[in-house]
């Protein structure tokens, strides 16, 4: 059988998207529902893998969310700003959008620098989370995790906590958020196949 194909028998179910995402991973769904939507970004192509429990870089989530977003790169897609951030890698143009519309920070200064292949941090992910669906935060709690600081933070995690988009890192003694932990690829696919936005 080939992958998204179906196999010979006819009632047999669908090959999973990706070899190492069968459709007993607890992100079998997401992966490929997003896969078929033609938004992520594969680790491998022969075979076609994801490796889901690996660290996602904030590149490849510049990506899927662009691609999940459903538009093109913005016109004058400013990736030309970034120092580490050559305009002709495969990624520059959606890292540029993803920039353009306050869906990143950028990681460095003097020159300014988007640290692509760097992992994308939990508080990165909520933050990306409500950018691209600011429903998110209705009704959500002021108060949010212990160990999240700013205001703009504490929301964007009580908001993808409540949402169910990520699960706390604690909940005893108290609950916890653990902000500057990394996100896997598996954890980016569940909370992207969340999130109320529109799809190409």
């Amino acid at each position: 059988s080939a992958y998204g194909f179906q196999m010979t028998d006819p009632g047999g179910d669908l090959c999973p998207s990706f070899v190492d995402v069968p459709f007993d991973h607890p992100a079998s769904v997401a992966v490929d529902t997003l896969q078929a939507e033609e938004v992520l970004t594969a680790c491998a192509v022969s075979p076609r893998r994801y490796c889901p429990w690996d660290a996602i870089t904030r590149a490849d989530a510049a990506v899927m969310a662009a691609r999940l977003w459903g538009q093109g790169p913005a016109p004058d897609t400013p990736h030309s700003a970034f120092g580490d951030l050559p305009a002709d890698r495969w990624d520059a143009d959606s890292i540029g959008l993803a920039w353009s519309l306050g869906w990143f920070t950028a990681c460095g200064e003097s020159p300014l620098r988007f640290c692509p292949d760097s992992s994308l941090t939990r508080g990165e992910a909520a933050h990306l989370a409500v950018a691209l669906d600011p429903d998110l935060l209705q009704g959500v709690p002021s108060e949010g995790p212990a160990d999240v600081t700013t205001q703009s933070q504490v929301l964007a995690a009580a908001a993808v906590l409540h949402a169910g988009l990520l699960l706390p890192c604690q909940t005893m003694p108290s609950l916890a958020f653990c902000p500057d932990a990394s996100v896997t690829r598996s954890e980016l696919a569940q909370l992207l196949a969340g999130l109320s936005v529109n799809r190409a």
